[in-house]
């Protein structure tokens, strides 16, 4: 019997969790893309938290790689609009 679809672990992120790859990969911290996007710190850290435990990632980095690869984010907008 399948699980209620809720339930079903996606490989694929949510719009979300894809604007918080994308300010983390653009250099923000995680209480500033909590700001940029109005919600909770402990927000922002369970969309990266689950990311990171779906796709079997343990590093921030290796998030934004896979994001980049997986065409999650693009890398040309991350540069031109990183906080350098």
């Amino acid at each position: 019997m399948r699980a209620p679809r809720r339930f079903q672990l996606s490989r694929t992120p949510t719009p979300s969790e894809v604007r918080v790859i994308n300010l983390l990969a653009k250099g923000y911290t995680v209480a500033e893309a909590a700001e940029w996007l109005d919600v909770s710190d402990k927000t922002v850290e369970a969309h990266k938290y689950n990311v990171m435990k779906r796709m079997g990632l343990h590093t921030t980095g290796q998030m934004i790689a896979w994001a980049i690869a997986g065409g999650y984010i693009d890398v040309i907008e991350v540069l031109r609009e990183a906080k350098v």
